[in-house]
C-alpha cells in the first residue's frame, strides 16, 4: 500500500510528539505527515541505506534531517538504528563529520569499504551495502524485542529480506523519495510513505 497525503477535508486532532512541543506555528502539512506515520508503533528498528537515499534526494534541494527521523519515525521505543555507508573517501572529510554526526544522534555506523573506478574515484560496493542493509532487517525480523522495521530505501535488493520480516510477523515501513521505490518492496512492505510528501517533518533545504 502506498500512501499519498492529501488535504484533510476537515480538521483531524494529531497529538504533536514532545520534540515538537513549544515549536512556533505546526503547519497544516506537517500535522498530516504526522497523522500519515502515526501507525508506526510498538518497538522500531530503523535500517537507513544512506547512499540510496542521499541519491534519491540531492537534486530535489532537501536533505534528510537525521535528528528529526530517529524522532519521529522511533514508535513507542527505539530498539535499534543502524545506517549502511560506503566508508568515507580522506579527500572528503566532510563524509566522515556526517557519519560521526548520525552517531551521536543515535545511529549506529557500519562503514563498508569502497570500489574505485577506471579512473580511480570511489564509488559505492552495492553487494556490500546492500547485503549489510538485508543482514540487519532478517536480524530484526528474528528479533523478539522488534515490533516494526523501518526502512529508509527504495531498492528493490531488499525484497526478500522484507518479506521475511513480514513472515516473521512484523509490520515493514518503507520510507524513500518518489520514483526510487521498487514496485515489489512496494508490495512486500506493510505500507511505504514519500520522503517528498513527509518534507515538511523530516528534511531541510541544503
Amino acid at each position: 500500500m502506498k500512501i499519498r497525503l492529501a488535504a484533510p477535508t476537515s480538521p483531524v486532532p494529531v497529538p504533536v510528539p514532545a520534540y515538537l512541543v513549544g515549536q512556533p506555528g505546526i503547519s497544516t502539512e506537517t500535522r498530516s505527515a504526522l497523522a500519515a506515520i502515526s501507525q508506526i508503533h510498538g518497538r522500531v528498528e530503523v535500517v537507513h541505506d544512506q547512499s540510496n537515499v542521499f541519491q534519491g534526494g540531492r537534486n530535489r534541494g532537501w536533505t534528510l534531517d537525521q535528528a528529526a527521523v530517529l524522532n519521529a519515525l522511533s514508535g513507542d521505543h527505539l530498539h535499534r538504528a543502524t545506517m549502511a555507508v560506503t566508508r568515507a573517501d580522506h579527500q572528503r572529510p566532510q563524509q566522515e563529520a556526517f557519519f560521526k554526526f548520525a552517531e551521536r544522534i543515535g545511529y549506529r555506523v557500519l562503514r563498508h569499504a569502497p570500489l574505485h573506478d577506471e579512473r580511480g574515484r570511489i564509488c559505492e560496493d552495492e553487494m556490500k551495502v546492500d547485503g549489510a542493509c538485508r543482514e540487519l532487517i532478517r536480524q530484526a525480523a528474528a528479533c523478539a524485542d522488534v515490533d516494526v522495521v523501518v526502512v529508509l530505501s527504495g531498492d528493490g535488493g531488499l525484497v526478500n529480506a522484507c518479506r521475511a520480516a513480514r513472515r516473521a510477523g512484523k509490520d515493514v515501513f518503507v520510507l524513500c523519495w518518489s520514483g526510487t521505490l521498487h514496485p515489489e518492496l512496494q508490495a512486500a512492505a506493510t505500507a511505504t510513505f514519500f520522503l517528498d510528501d513527509l518534507r515538511s517533518l523530516l528534511t531541510r533545504v541544503h
